[in-house]
């Protein structure tokens, strides 16, 4: 079993001010949520400050998460706290990967090559559709685990604070800060300010109460209940609450009044690293990097490729739909299914996660690069912030007034409806059409305030504004 213990230390650092970041998600491990502190620790690191991060202990560090280690700035230090489970989510885990073996196909079966067309099945719930029923078995499932997840959260929050307690002198921080989802790590770091009498930020990478869709598991009303009585007890007691959208500020200072003043937006934003080279192919390549889940439904930009070969008798070695990482199935079905279903089988691969420096290669040699829908229009994929850097156009299925549609809204992307088969159809003849007259793809262009940099400036500007912190002349 792994402890809690320090997984990274930097050179030491004469940094004036030190923080202390509670995040679950932070390297070594490699969640998408990990890139905001890890990237923006450097900027912290350029205005004088350190920080000690309290996160999650994998149980194995792979190489790519001992380099993200090494290339950390001087002065952080990393400290981890293993997850460990209640006892009754053991043995219902326990119960439930048994029955999950007893329903496997066989071995050397397929699904993504199977005869038997399976249909795709909810796996989220909107949050206009989660409602109590109390004849229903599902209801009081997902109040069962609704309760463990608030349970597991605030487990893991307390051990956080018991590390805090063991391994930091009270004195040494400037800050606490504490960054979610998930979002019980905002708890600990309430518990932690009132203890040592420091300030206390809240960073929000995605809505907590205000989220608009919940994995079908704990699609509950009592998880919404939890979320909003933690979050109304630690936005009563921040001194800072970081939204990472305007829409989400705005959401948020519409439900919390008294508490609009201290609540400011702080995007990801776009890196200006290096970026690996990458090598286009003839074959015209539509991309999608990184994961499909809840609401991501692919099939609508299935049915727009498909009348694109139709329409334009299109041979498999002149065109393809690509996606890399956690993208084999959508509602329990092979995404593989769903692409011959739309009849572009030949048309279509998927390659597993895989190391970032390969993915973004690949980025590098596509024409065009896809976002897959979401119905939350308070909050933008990182990857969109990624797929900026690249010379490819890009192709968002998003809503007009979603915070998607507004970061890309004069950038020269294009942004379709969800529901819009005939508009993706129209955006891919016309980047496949420039690809044979053998143009190269039109490059999204993001103003500049929304580099990482320029992000990172407003969340010091602001925290330097919260504490009374003016830096000395030099």
């Amino acid at each position: 079993m792994v402890k809690s213990g320090i997984i990274h230390t930097s050179a030491d650092t004469k940094a004036n001010r030190r923080a202390l970041l509670l995040t679950y998600h932070f390297p070594p491990g490699n969640a998408v949520g990990a890139m905001r502190w890890e990237k923006f620790s450097r900027y912290f690191s350029e205005h004088d400050w350190a920080i000690d991060v309290i996160a999650d202990h994998p149980n194995v560090v792979s190489a790519e998460g001992k380099e993200r280690l090494a290339s950390l700035p001087p002065g952080v230090r990393v400290y981890g706290v293993p997850t460990t489970p209640i006892t009754s989510e053991r043995l219902i885990n326990t119960l439930w990967g048994l029955k999950n073996r007893l329903r496997a196909p066989a071995a050397g079966h397929d699904p993504g090559t199977t005869q038997t067309q399976q249909p795709v099945r909810a796996t989220s719930l909107p949050r206009e559709e989660i409602r109590w029923r109390l004849g229903s078995l599902h209801s009081w499932k997902s109040a069962y685990v609704a309760w463990g997840d608030y349970a597991n959260g605030m487990r893991w929050a307390r051990d956080v604070m018991r590390t805090a307690r063991r391994e930091f002198v009270t004195g040494t921080h400037s800050v606490v800060i504490s960054c979610g989802p998930p979002h019980l790590v905002h708890e600990a770091a309430r518990r932690i300010a009132k203890r040592t009498g420091i300030p206390f930020v809240m960073d929000m990478r995605d809505p907590w109460s205000l989220v608009q869709r919940l994995p079908i598991t704990f699609a509950n009303p009592l998880w919404y209940r939890y979320a909003k009585k933690y979050e109304q007890r630690v936005i009563a007691t921040a001194s800072m609450v970081v939204a990472n959208t305007d829409k989400q500020r705005s959401a948020l200072a519409r439900l919390y009044p008294e508490a609009a003043n201290k609540i400011i937006t702080v995007m990801n934003g776009y890196d200006d690293e290096p970026l690996p080279e990458g090598k286009r192919q003839d074959r015209f390549t539509a991309l999608y990097a990184g994961t499909i889940y809840l609401d991501r439904d692919p099939r609508p930009l299935f049915d727009a490729a498909s009348k694109l070969v139709a329409e334009m008798r299109v041979r498999p070695e002149d065109f393809q739909v690509l996606f890399v990482g956690d993208v084999a199935t959508y509602g329990g079905v092979s995404t593989r299914q769903l692409a011959s279903e739309a009849g572009i089988g030949e048309f279509f691969d998927v390659k597993p996660r895989m190391p970032r420096e390969e993915v973004y290669g690949l980025m590098a040699g596509a024409h065009l690069l896809v976002l897959l829908p979401q119905d939350s229009d308070m909050a933008v994929p990182a990857k969109l912030y990624e797929y900026c850097r690249f010379d490819s156009s890009v192709l968002a299925l998003a809503k007009q007034g979603s915070s998607v549609e507004a970061v890309l809204r004069g950038s020269g992307a294009s942004v379709v409806d969800p529901h819009d088969v005939d508009g993706m159809f129209n955006t891919l003849k016309s980047a496949y059409m420039r690809h044979l007259d053998g143009s190269n793809p039109e490059r999204v262009h993001l103003d500049q305030k929304f580099s990482r940099g320029s992000q990172a400036n407003v969340f010091l500007d602001a925290l330097d504004d919260r504490l009374g912190w003016t830096p000395e002349p030099t």
